[in-house]
């Protein structure tokens, strides 16, 4: 498939839903007068697995985990119905959360999601750009207004296995989707690909080199910040719950990248590594649990020259929200 304006769409209150008084509601995304104040903004990604395993444990979990980390972005891949089905009903979320695909319509499958979780970081707009690809996978980003500048954040699972080529396609696409029509761009998720090695080990040039002229001027979090440190996402030696179905590899496929002269990288960490509970596998063997195959990042960017605030205390979720309130939304930040 073409990537361009014909496979790009707007998401629409059709599948994008604001978390207010402990329900998802019907939400148009629209331009967002009150630029918001935030001068830290965290973020999350996170390859869920669409495995079945453990899928009401993991999701639980994961849930638990959003609630202690409390990103202000959450970015989501290999999303099932299940696995969503399980989220939205769940109380991780705070008021003003913002969720890209309540029902699932642009799953196909498993897919990606994106959830803003702060009353004064609401989405201005989600689109979704379809890639060139066998396995249907696309880009879904979301476009915020943040200290008057607009912010870009994308979430991409880039095609698997040995597709160095499509992948470096995908990307170049996300670079040219997200730095044209934004001040600053995040993007994050599965890039399918390690940072030290290529799928065929003998092949070269390195894929992450290849990565680095295609998303010229952008920075890899985890290499910015932590340069000694490998930082594996996709581990069977420290995920023993990857046991029963991967041997031994050893990868660093996710990514939390950005392009911005706005915003400095202050941290990252991986997500999600302590098992919290143990489950029989599939052939009978007890398993250490964990929320997915691939463990998650967090990562948290420091605004440099922040603007004056002169909203009064009101935060982006007051504009939106269809009744007043005797006190402002932004107390729940």
């Amino acid at each position: 498939m073409e990537s361009g304006p014909e496979s790009r769409q707007d998401l629409s209150a059709t599948t994008v839903r604001i978390h207010l008084d402990s329900s998802w509601m019907e939400y148009q995304p629209k331009p967002i007068k009150m630029t918001s104040k935030l001068t830290k903004i965290r973020m999350m990604t996170f390859n869920v697995w669409f495995d079945d395993f453990a899928l009401r444990q993991r999701a639980v979990e994961l849930c638990r985990l959003i609630k202690e980390v409390s990103p202000d972005v959450i970015c989501l891949q290999e999303v099932t119905l299940p696995f969503l089905n399980m989220l939205k009903m769940a109380s991780c979320f705070r008021e003003g959360a913002v969720i890209s695909d309540i029902e699932g319509s642009t799953l196909n499958g498993y897919g990606v999601v994106i959830i803003s979780n702060n009353p004064d970081l609401i989405p201005e707009r989600f689109t979704i750009c379809r890639f060139p690809s066998m396995m249907g996978r696309k880009l879904l980003a979301a476009y915020f207004n943040v200290q008057g500048k607009r912010v870009a954040v994308g979430c991409v699972h880039l095609e698997s296995l040995d597709s160095a080529k499509i992948r470096q396609t995908q990307l170049k696409i996300s670079n040219e989707e997200l730095s044209s029509s934004s001040d600053s761009s995040f993007l994050m998720g599965d890039f399918n690909f390690d940072d030290k090695r290529n799928f065929h080990i003998d092949v070269t040039p390195l894929e992450n080199d290849m990565m680095r002229e295609t998303l010229k001027g952008w920075i890899d979090t985890w290499e910015h910040l932590k340069p000694t440190e490998d930082g594996k996402t996709f581990d069977s030696v420290e995920n023993k719950m990857l046991t029963p179905w991967h041997k031994h590899e050893r990868m660093r496929y996710d990514r939390i990248m950005f392009h911005s002269e706005d915003w400095a990288a202050q941290h990252i960490d991986l997500a999600g590594v302590e098992p919290f509970t143990q489950l029989p596998g599939r052939d009978g063997k007890v398993l250490p649990v964990v929320v997915s195959d691939h463990f998650g990042l967090v990562a948290e960017y420091s605004v440099k020259s922040p603007i004056p605030s002169d909203s009064g205390g009101k935060c982006q979720l007051d504009q939106v929200k269809s009744e007043s309130s005797s006190s402002s939304s932004c107390a729940l930040m």
